[in-house]
C-alpha cells in the first residue's frame, strides 16, 4: 500500500518548468481554436448532411435538429462540464504553490491584525467608559 501511494505521488507531481511561457502559448493557440471551431463544425454538418443525411430529413429539418443539439450541449457543458473544470483549477491553483495561496495568507494576517487592534480599542474605550 505505502509503494502505490509513493507511485501516486510521484505520477501526480507537477514541475516548475519555466514562468509560464509554455502554458501561455497553450493558452493562446487554445482560445484561437476556439474561436475558429464553430467554423470548422458547421462544415463537418455540412460534410455530414451532403453525404448521409440529405436522403433521410429535409435540410430545414436538419438545420433546426442541429441547432436543437448544438444549444442541448452548450447548457450541459454550462452546468455541468465547465464547473468540474474550474473546481479542478482552483483545487490544482490552491494545492501546488501559488501567488494565490500566498496573497490569502498575507491577507488573514492583515485580518488578525486588523481584529486584534479593533479589540484593542474596544477594551481601552470600556475601561475609559467605566472610570465615568
Amino acid at each position: 500500500m505505502n509503494i502505490l501511494k509513493h507511485i501516486y505521488n510521484h505520477i501526480t507531481t507537477q514541475y516548475k518548468i519555466d514562468n509560464g511561457q509554455i502554458g501561455g502559448i497553450i493558452a493562446v493557440f487554445s482560445t484561437s481554436l476556439v474561436i475558429l471551431s464553430p467554423f470548422s463544425f458547421i462544415g463537418i454538418l455540412a460534410l455530414n448532411y451532403d453525404k448521409y443525411l440529405k436522403y433521410w430529413m429535409s435540410l430545414e429539418m436538419f438545420i433546426i435538429a442541429s441547432i436543437t443539439i448544438s444549444i442541448l450541449y452548450e447548457w450541459i457543458f454550462f452546468t455541468i462540464i465547465y464547473p468540474s473544470i474550474m473546481q479542478f483549477a482552483n483545487r490544482r491553483a490552491y494545492m501546488h504553490d501559488s501567488p494565490i495561496q500566498r496573497d490569502v495568507a498575507e491577507l488573514k494576517n492583515t485580518l488578525n491584525n486588523v481584529s486584534l487592534t479593533q479589540n484593542n480599542m474596544k477594551e481601552t474605550l470600556n475601561k475609559i467608559l467605566s472610570k465615568r
